[in-house]
């Protein structure tokens, strides 16, 4: 699922006439993946639909009517179509005041096309002397740095429970020793899981760590006695540093099996 930070940072930037490229390289500075960049592109800019083909045209004929040939003669030396006439007939010469009339209209937009151009290139120009924002194109719309949201991943929070789990705890249900996982647990988790069974997994892999409010939410697999289970923990600030924190698990829990349910 993509981060809603990222799409709410993209979507601003795009607005803003940004371009992909300098979004996607300012996001990556900030410690984001190149496959969430994508993914956040791709959700606020899905593909566009084909254009349904053109139906093609009938070809027009081959003669069309006098009538709407924009270089039409004088109506007084028009034929018929239908008939030829006799070879020796002269055309009928257009009248004098036709040419001098049609040579005033062509002087009028002669004349009016100079004085729009004369206003075009003599209009006084406003220079824009605002600075060019870092994320903006040369020449496009100023606008105002906004720094990217930082990967969740680059939290120092985050990277010490890391730690923990692909250390300590990692190590402890892999050989069923409970003081490695009592070690990292608060006091009322560590009094029950001294008197608890753990049992011993065969594998034990970290799949996400991230930050939930005051908390720290992490979700593991563990496959124990040819059983593969994912599971949740919470993590807790105690004593200055993170603890597991079996009751803060299970208020967890119980609120994303309510949310899964509409409960």
């Amino acid at each position: 699922m993509v981060n809603q930070q990222l799409l709410d940072y993209v979507k601003q930037q795009l607005k803003n006439n940004v371009s992909r490229e300098q979004i996607k390289s300012s996001l990556m500075e900030n410690g984001w993946d190149n496959a969430d960049v994508e993914e956040g592109f791709a959700v606020l800019s899905p593909a566009p639909a084909p254009k349904p083909s053109a139906v093609p045209q009938s070809p027009r004929p081959a003669y069309s009517s006098p009538s709407l040939n924009p270089t039409i003669q004088p109506v007084s030396s028009f034929t018929n179509p239908q008939r030829v006439q006799p070879t020796f007939i002269a055309k009928e010469k257009s009248p004098a005041w036709k040419k001098i009339f049609l040579f005033l209209i062509i002087l009028a937009v002669l004349a009016g096309a100079g004085w729009g151009a004369y206003i075009y290139f003599n209009k006084p120009k406003t220079e824009n002397k605002a600075e060019t924002s870092p994320l903006s194109k040369e020449g496009s719309q100023n606008v105002t740095p906004v720094t990217p949201p930082a990967n969740p991943a680059s939290n120092p929070d985050v990277v010490k429970v890391e730690a923990i789990l692909s250390g300590d705890m990692r190590e402890g249900y892999l050989t069923a020793n409970k003081a490695l996982i009592i070690k990292h647990a608060s006091v009322k988790t560590a009094a029950f899981l001294a008197s608890a069974k753990l049992p011993r997994a065969s594998s034990f892999t970290v799949n996400k760590i991230s930050k939930s409010g005051l908390n720290i939410l992490a979700n593991f697999t563990a496959v124990t006695a040819g059983k593969t289970e994912v599971q949740d923990m919470v993590f807790i600030r105690e004593g200055g540093d993170w603890k597991f924190d079996l009751e803060a698990t299970m208020l967890y829990l119980m609120e994303k099996e309510n949310a899964e349910t509409g409960n």
